[in-house]
């Protein structure tokens, strides 16, 4: 193996490592009752042009992308977003579970 790939392959592992083992050590430590959502890249928004070939696509994906289109279209530009990982209950909790809970605690 050569001196370059055996850099390269370390500098893989590393990284792999530094990404994996927080979420790791927080998925171990979730509080009861709720999972970890990891962290990670997504495109948000959407940009003014229609920059997907809509002809290839069914004529439900057509529509579903046109009204997402319409109902998103004051959230542009589209852009890459990089997010943490967070808690996020298993279960819902309603309006009136919340009421109960804010006036037992007194917690706002």
């Amino acid at each position: 193996m050569s001196k370059f790939k055996k850099v390269k392959t370390m500098f893989s592992l590393f990284i792999v490592c530094a990404l994996v083992s927080p979420v790791l050590v927080i998925a171990d430590s979730a509080p009861e009752d709720m999972v970890i959502i990891p962290g990670g890249a997504f495109l948000m928004g959407v940009d003014k042009e229609v920059n997907v070939n809509t002809e290839k696509m069914s004529k439900i994906k057509q529509l579903k992308y046109a009204v997402s289109r319409e109902a998103f279209h004051d959230e542009g530009p589209a852009h890459n977003v990089i997010t943490d990982g967070f808690y996020l209950d298993k279960y819902e909790v309603s309006n009136q579970h919340y009421g109960e809970f804010i006036k037992a605690t007194g917690h706002p």
